[in-house]
């Protein structure tokens, strides 16, 4: 079963986005062009996810969705090399029906690459943030803004912090003891810099 065959596959995204929201809790959540296997009525999806140390918790959670959903089996599979590992994958026809990835360049080549589900156009966006989706879609490795879609179902998000060198901050005219305070004023920090020919 292909995700844009028949009318199954409104019953099975149904099914993905039930598992999604039971299941996942990080960075991106996508579906790949295959479904999930089916035998004597029962449905098996193969999810892949990327995180070593939450590999029990997606497990235990697993479980509790297959309780409540007795034609549904969750295989997890857990990868301590998950790119390389999904990228074999994918290479091999052996692509999981859903998977867990970090909101990298990783995923934004894959994306790029057309082997994730497009959600944009689908109901489940609505209910989705949409600062989280616009920073989904532009992960996209494209310079052709028609093709930063959403591939992928943004979970969780985090903020890293930076570290400055103060020296080139003063001697480029910055004070580091007053740091941008939004994104904006840190990307116009950032081009300002380029402006004085140092590299951000």
């Amino acid at each position: 079963m292909k995700p844009d065959s028949t009318t199954s596959v409104g019953k099975f995204r149904g099914i993905v986005y039930r598992t999604l929201t039971t299941v996942c809790a990080v960075a991106l959540t996508a579906g790949l062009a295959g479904c999930g296997n089916s035998t004597a009525g029962t449905v098996t999806l193969d999810f892949f996810q990327y995180k070593a140390e939450a590999a029990d918790w997606f497990t235990a959670k697993a479980k509790e969705f297959e309780k409540t959903h007795p034609n549904i089996k969750v295989n997890v599979n857990n990868s301590s090399d998950a790119t390389t590992d999904l990228r074999t994958r994918l290479v091999k026809n052996r692509e999981p029906d859903v998977i867990t990835i970090n909101g990298d360049i990783n995923f934004g080549m894959l994306a790029e690459a057309g082997v994730f589900h497009d959600f944009t156009d689908d109901d489940i966006v609505d209910e989705l943030n949409p600062g989280m989706v616009n920073i989904a879609k532009s992960l996209v490795q494209t310079n052709d803004e028609s093709k930063k879609r959403l591939y992928g179902l943004p979970y969780a998000g985090n903020a890293s912090g930076y570290i400055i060198n103060a020296d080139v901050w003063e001697q480029a005219g910055e004070d580091p003891d007053n740091p941008p305070q939004t994104w904006s004023e840190f990307i116009d920090l950032l081009q300002r810099f380029k402006s004085k020919g140092i590299v951000p």
